[in-house]
């Protein structure tokens, strides 16, 4: 067995998160998930977020810390492993030890989404064969 966390979720929670497929660029979509345990405790209610959502709002954050303090919106960015590939280059130049380099790991794309969401769609509809009568009340 994994030691990894576990969450359980609602059918209705993963509707919810599937719903996030939707959301557009400029709109800061989160789905809220009960998580009523993990790993078999008690947890509060938990927001998710698009990842492309969450990248752009710690990087406009970071820029306007850069923009108050004078300096680089780099030096900004939060260690996040959780959203970005985050490398520490060990230089031999003094100037550049320790600098960091941000690869973000998911851009707005709804060709992407769109993609994604007929993969859910099949997976479903294999799953789950809808009767004629379910089909033509769609």
């Amino acid at each position: 067995m994994s030691n990894r966390p576990r969450g359980c979720i609602t059918r209705d929670e993963i509707a919810e998160v599937a719903g996030l497929l939707c959301a557009r660029s400029g709109a800061a979509e989160r789905a809220y998930v009960q998580a009523t345990t993990i790993n078999g405790e008690f947890e509060n209610p938990i927001a998710l977020t698009r990842a492309w959502v969450e990248v752009r709002e710690v990087q406009e954050q970071a820029r306007k810390d850069a923009a108050h303090y004078g300096d680089d919106w780099q030096d900004h960015m939060p260690y996040r492993p959780d959203l970005f590939d985050v490398d520490y280059h060990d230089y031999d130049f003094e100037a550049d030890k320790g600098r960091k380099t941000y690869t973000f790991i998911e851009d707005y794309d709804e060709a992407e989404d769109r993609r994604v969401a007929l993969d859910i769609i099949r997976r479903f509809a294999r799953r789950f064969p809808l009767t004629t009568a379910e089909r033509n009340s769609l």
